[in-house]
């Protein structure tokens, strides 16, 4: 709790990344190469970190987001798992969850100049949504569009513009509403 305490102070943000060990211990591969002394260990580490990021919650930690990908179970681009445990195992509201993602990481990196919201000035890097995360976190894994320097790119890899004419029809992300 002291520790916790003195992070909030200094302002120290805290990078739980709690899908590790779910992805661990879902893992059906690593589960079946590992002793069950092992596995029991991974399980109850994993209710202790989720315990202890509750109260570094409560205590005013800031929170960024992070990963461990290239571990089993812990895949490139499945950071739905991790926005997913920390609203519903440990409390953060999906807007906390979105500022960890964006603004924090960013301000942990040293590149708040740059990224970690929309600004003038800043990089026109972004994700459009089909539904509001903000309503329920599990929408950031239905995305519509990634911009990237200003440039929209769809999930078939194509580039949004003039040769895609329905991105920018009235009612559509491009377009006027």
């Amino acid at each position: 709790e002291a520790a916790y305490k003195m992070m909030a102070k200094a302002g120290t943000y805290l990078v739980p990344t709690l899908c590790v060990h779910p992805g661990l211990l879902d893992d059906e591969e690593f589960a079946s190469q590992t002793p069950s002394h092992i596995r029991e260990r991974y399980a109850s580490l994993r209710v202790m970190r989720t315990e202890n990021m509750r109260l570094a919650h409560a205590l005013g930690v800031a929170i960024a987001m992070g990963t461990d990908v290239g571990t089993p179970g812990n895949h490139a681009g499945n950071n739905l798992l991790e926005l997913s445990l920390m609203v519903n195992n440990v409390g953060l509201s999906p807007e906390e969850c979105l500022l960890a993602t964006t603004l924090h990481g960013a301000d942990l990196l040293g590149r708040a100049d740059d990224f970690g919201s929309l600004e003038v000035g800043k990089r026109a890097d972004l994700v459009a949504m089909r539904a509001n995360p903000l309503a329920k976190i599990e929408a950031v894994d239905a995305l519509d569009f990634v911009m990237k320097d200003g440039v929209a790119y769809r999930d078939d890899d194509r580039r949004l513009g003039e040769d895609c004419p329905d991105f920018w029809a009235p009612g559509r992300a491009g377009g006027f509403y």
